[in-house]
């Protein structure tokens, strides 16, 4: 979406919501449109970032009235399971090629989770019933498409619990043991919006990660920070975190 357009829908939804009552969304955002809506909302309350799931790398930006707090209730995002052969090797382009055949806009897809013989794909709720009416094939592959989905999500049935040696807990740092880079490349990465920082997109390298937060890099992974207590000998922090298989 064209940047001015996105700001100004951003705009708009605070300017209604406000005005009216009401909850009002400007969805499903990759994480540059999400960095953008940060930047332009600012740091006043009344609105946040909604995917469906806790670890949602695209999400809603959303408009709170003072009597929400909780996106979730709003019944925003639909979550629907897709079901297919596990000898077939669906993947994210498949299913996502699959959803706009039907006519539907990038903005209304949000995150596709795939593993084999199952996939989930969160929806605006509005699109839900027709995707699950028309959609009988992902790839030349016959699915069966239901609304709602099983937990585990694709994706986060196992966490593993790694180790590594940071100087300092600046998201840089924190990144670059992550993914297993140098500091320049997870700079980079940051700075192109591919970091969420629990849950909001984070261009800040310097910013401070804390115990407990979650991490998500684009590409990547989803990771969370268990423990940053403990310091080596060479006086390093020793960065403890669970990322999901």
């Amino acid at each position: 979406m064209e940047a001015s357009l996105l700001q100004a829908r951003i705009r708009d939804a605070l300017c209604l919501s406000q005005k009216n009552g009401c909850f009002k969304s400007v969805g499903f955002l990759s994480a540059g449109e999400t960095a953008l809506c940060q930047a332009t909302a600012g740091q006043n309350g009344g609105w946040t970032f909604y995917g469906g799931y806790e670890q949602a790398e695209r999400v809603l930006f959303v408009a709170l009235p003072d009597w929400c707090e909780d996106p979730a209730t709003l019944g925003l995002i639909t979550p629907l399971t897709i079901l297919y052969k596990k000898e077939y090797a669906l993947s994210h382009r498949d299913f996502l090629g699959t959803v706009l055949s039907l006519g539907l806009t990038r903005e209304t897809v949000g995150d596709i989770l795939v593993e084999p013989g199952r996939a989930v794909v969160f929806v605006l709720s509005e699109n839900a019933s027709y995707i699950t009416q028309q959609m009988t094939k992902v790839g030349g592959v016959g699915v069966q498409v239901s609304v709602g989905v099983l937990e585990p999500l694709p994706g986060f049935s196992c966490l593993c619990e790694k180790t590594a040696t940071v100087a300092s807990m600046r998201l840089d740092c924190v990144v670059s043991a992550l993914m297993g880079t140098s500091r320049q490349k997870a700079q980079q990465t940051i700075a192109q919006g591919l970091v969420c920082l629990d849950g909001l997109c984070c261009e800040k390298v310097t910013a401070e990660v804390r115990n407990g937060q979650k991490i998500s890099i684009r590409g990547c992974g989803r990771f969370t920070v268990t423990d940053c207590a403990g310091v080596s000998k060479k006086g390093r922090i020793i960065l403890q975190y669970g990322f999901y298989m």
